[in-house]
């Protein structure tokens, strides 16, 4: 995790709100133009909304690929406690290096959203267990994180390295 503090730093982006850049791999975790723009559009809007007024679902699967900032697990719980959302919600995000704590309480999302108390307790919930999230006293608007399979193949993938360059040594 030390390693990882050192390859990130936060970003202002164009609509003022932050994103993280990690140097190890020159990769901004959310567009420059607009993280928050970025997630309402993509995640939200033309994703959640879009699926759940085209399908008329009472319960969502959700399954994020890289949980990052948290922004669009955040932005979904935002949506939620809107009275005009009824799904059950099941959000499970796979997260190989979850960010350390110290970074989450820099970025500027809970400040311009108006909640930093879901904020953190979003990137406080424990992970591999199934956490209410939702506000309101409806026990099926759940989220949940979930990091297991992503640490396994990233173990895997460290494992195949380490025998690749073996392999490479042992051949010169």
């Amino acid at each position: 995790m030390e390693t990882l503090n050192k390859l990130i730093k936060i970003v202002v982006s164009k609509d003022g709100s932050h994103s993280i850049y990690r140097s190890d791999i020159d990769e901004h975790y959310h567009s420059v133009n607009g993280a928050i723009q970025e997630s309402l559009h993509v995640f939200i809007n033309a994703g959640l909304l879009d699926h759940i007024n085209t399908n008329k679902k009472t319960q969502i699967n959700i399954l994020e690929i890289g949980f990052g900032t948290g922004l669009n697990a955040f932005l979904t719980l935002l949506e939620t406690q809107k009275n005009t959302f009824n799904p059950i919600i099941e959000y499970h995000a796979l997260e190989p290096f979850p960010l350390d704590e110290k970074w989450v309480e820099q970025l500027n999302y809970p400040n311009s959203l108006n909640d930093k108390k879901a904020f953190l307790k979003l990137h406080n919930a424990d992970w591999e267990v199934r956490t209410k999230m939702s506000k309101k006293k409806v026990k099926k608007k759940i989220l949940l994180r979930n990091t297991v399979h992503m640490r396994l193949v990233h173990h895997l993938l460290q494992y195949r390295r380490r025998r690749q360059k073996k392999g490479k040594q042992g051949r010169h």
